[in-house]
């Protein structure tokens, strides 16, 4: 016998804003911060499993209203050496 339930979601430990920024900042960290893509790509996959619908759908259209630039580490730190005075 089947069961017209959805899938039992384990709770998460944050409010539905937090829960979204953490999983935006996921989606952003995937695409675009060289090193990590994986690592935030898997967590990211997590943590959707978990969220309710109108979380994911929250998530969907913020990735949709941003545009993100990749993210290059050693570039930004060239930078704050040039820019640093003693």
């Amino acid at each position: 016998m089947t069961s017209d339930l959805p899938p039992a979601r384990m709770p998460v430990p944050f409010d539905d804003e937090e829960a979204v920024a953490i999983a935006a900042a996921l989606r952003t960290a995937a695409a675009s911060i060289t090193g990590i893509e994986e690592t935030a790509a898997r967590a990211l996959a997590k943590l959707e499993q978990v969220l309710p619908t109108h979380l994911r759908d929250q998530v969907s259209a913020v990735q949709q209203a941003t545009v993100s630039q990749p993210f290059d580490g050693a570039r930004l730190v060239d930078l704050a050496a040039r820019n640093h005075t003693p």
